[in-house]
C-alpha cells in the first residue's frame, strides 16, 4: 500500500549509498507557512522505510497526523511546526531486520545527536518491542547530556501499529506507582526509588553521574524517565519534597 504525506507539509530527505547499502539519516517535514525558527519535534524511531520526499509510509504519516493534525486530543503539539525523523539504525529495510553494527550507518550517531539537539520536543516512538538496548542506551546518554528545556514523551506502541487514542503515554515507561511501594509515590521500575529523592538530589547540585555512582541499580534511561516526570508532575513531586521534609 502506498502512503501520502499529508497535505501542506514540505518534506526532505537525506538518504545515502554506502558499500551496497541504503541508509536514510534524516526525514524533515516542515508546515507550510512555518516560522523562520520553527518548534521542533524531533521523533526517534527503530529504522526507516523508503519514505522519502515524495512519499511516506504508515509510520511516517501516522505521526504527521499525530503532531500536525491532532491537537485537539494531543495539545501539547500544537505549536510544533516542525518534525525530524531519525532512527535507531539508518539502513532502509522493511523486513528480516537485524540490527547490526553495519546497519547504525557511519553517519547515523551524528544525525540522531543533531536532531536532538535542535528539538524542544522528543518523542520516544521505537515500541515497547525495541530489543535494541544498546541503541536505546545511546539515545538516553544524549538526552541526558541536553535535557535542559525539552519534553520528551513515549509511544505506548510503534507508530506502524498505533492508534490515535492513548497513543502518547501519560507516564515515562520506567515509572511505577503503587500502593504497596514507598507510601503509593511514583518510583523507578524495579528498584523502589522514589523520583522524589532523585530530584531533591538534584536541586543540591547531584550530577547524573554522581546519581549513577550512588544507586548502582539505576540507568541512564531511568534519569530520563524520572526527568520527564518531574517536568510533567512538578506539582505531586514538590508535594512529595515537602512532605518528606516535614517528615
Amino acid at each position: 500500500m502506498k502512503y501520502q504525506h499529508i497535505g501542506n507539509v514540505q518534506v526532505e530527505a537525506d538518504f545515502a549509498c554506502e558499500q551496497g547499502v541504503r541508509y536514510r539519516y534524516r526525514l524533515e517535514i516542515t508546515k507550510h507557512g512555518a516560522s523562520q525558527s520553527p518548534r521542533t519535534a524531533c521523533v526517534v524511531m527503530q529504522n526507516p522505510s523508503c519514505a522519502g520526499q515524495n512519499i511516506a509510509d504508515k509510520s511516517v504519516k501516522f505521526m504527521e497526523r499525530v503532531v500536525f493534525e491532532k491537537q485537539q486530543r494531543y495539545p501539547e503539539f500544537a505549536a510544533v511546526e516542525r518534525m525530524v525523523i531519525v532512527n535507531q539504525f539508518a539502513r532502509v529495510q522493511t523486513s528480516d531486520f537485524i540490527g547490526c553494527d553495519r546497519d547504525i550507518g557511519a553517519r547515523n550517531n551524528e544525525a540522531v545527536k543533531s536532531a536532538l539537539e535542535e528539538a524542544e520536543v522528543v518523542i520516544i516512538a521505537w515500541g515497547k518491542s525495541n530489543k535494541f538496548v544498546p541503541r536505546q542506551n545511546f539515545v538516553y546518554d544524549l538526552l541526558l547530556e541536553n535535557m535542559t528545556h525539552k519534553q520528551i514523551y513515549w509511544t505506548s506502541k510503534h507508530p506502524s501499529r498505533g492508534c490515535y487514542e492513548d497513543f502518547i503515554l501519560d507516564t515515562p515507561p520506567g515509572i511505577e506507582i503503587s500502593a504497596d511501594v514507598c507510601g503509593g509515590v511514583a518510583c523507578i521500575a524495579r528498584t523502589r526509588i522514589p523520583v522524589w529523592i532523585l530530584e531533591q538530589y538534584r536541586r543540591l547540585g547531584a550530577s547524573e553521574a554522581e546519581l549513577l555512582r550512588s544507586y548502582p541499580g539505576l540507568r541512564a534511561e531511568d534519569l530520563v524517565h524520572a526527568w520527564a516526570y518531574v517536568r510533567s508532575h512538578r506539582n505531586e513531586i514538590e508535594q512529595n519534597v515537602r512532605e518528606n521534609e516535614v517528615a
